[in-house]
């Protein structure tokens, strides 16, 4: 595996890639190591021994562990997708997106899918979660009156979230309220206040939840939206 990594990061013919369609870390990197590569020969000839070193030590390495045969067809394998396919994936999707006016297969919103789902397994909740002042919640204390209720039903949305105050002065969620339920069961006239609502309870996650996890947390059915929680900050909302 160490093999494989450094082979990667030694291929300068994928230094480009990754300033296109890597990580924000990636192309800073990347940035930097590009105008090494515009003028030193001396520089371009260590990438290339050191990225044909690796591929020739893998299969070598990997004859210890496994017959030759299936080490050499692990090793081209290994260096294929890892080396080759994975880094450029990215950059072919978008690729595809450029040209779709021409003759291309894939539109831009295709493509901005496929890129998310590559990136899927690399990022956490912190990375979609929405603060709470740019979403439409209402405290605990809210009267459901007739003005509320309007207000509720102007955003559209089929779930608002309730919080108080926390202790610390951060704000809690104790639950969201589904917008249909509420217009059922709540009489406007009888000053019923959010926190005592018929309510549904809001799942709490960690921020570093990964967002493959909460893909299929969410596909699970069990609810549409979940609090990220982070160590000393307000809570955080997450939807499918």
């Amino acid at each position: 595996m160490q093999l494989i990594l450094i082979e990667i990061i030694f291929n300068g013919l994928d230094l480009e890639v990754v300033r296109r369609s890597g990580s924000a870390t990636q192309r800073k990197w990347a940035v930097r190591v590009i105008p090494l590569l515009e003028n030193p020969h001396w520089l371009l000839v260590a990438l290339v021994l050191i990225n044909a070193a690796c591929n020739t030590s893998l299969p070598i390495f990997l004859d210890r562990l496994v017959s030759p045969a299936v080490a050499i067809i692990l090793a081209t394998t290994a260096v294929l997708i890892f080396g080759e396919i994975l880094p450029q994936l990215k950059a072919l999707v978008a690729l595809h997106a450029k040209h779709e006016g021409l003759g291309g297969n894939l539109s831009e919103d295709e493509t901005k899918i496929i890129r998310g789902v590559l990136d899927l397994a690399g990022k956490d909740g912190a990375a979609a979660m929405t603060p709470l002042d740019c979403v439409f919640s209402l405290p605990a204390d809210a009267v459901l009156n007739r003005r509320c209720l309007a207000a509720v039903l102007r955003t559209g949305l089929s779930r608002v979230p309730v919080w108080r105050r926390g202790p610390l002065g951060y704000p809690e969620f104790l639950g969201f309220l589904l917008t249909k339920e509420v217009l059922q069961k709540v009489d406007p006239s009888k000053g019923v206040r959010a926190g005592d609502a018929p309510m549904r309870v809001l799942p709490h996650l960690s921020a570093r939840t990964s967002l493959f996890d909460l893909l299929k947390f969410f596909c699970g059915g069990r609810c549409h939206m979940v609090n990220m929680m982070m160590s000393g900050s307000a809570g955080y909302l997450i939807t499918l």
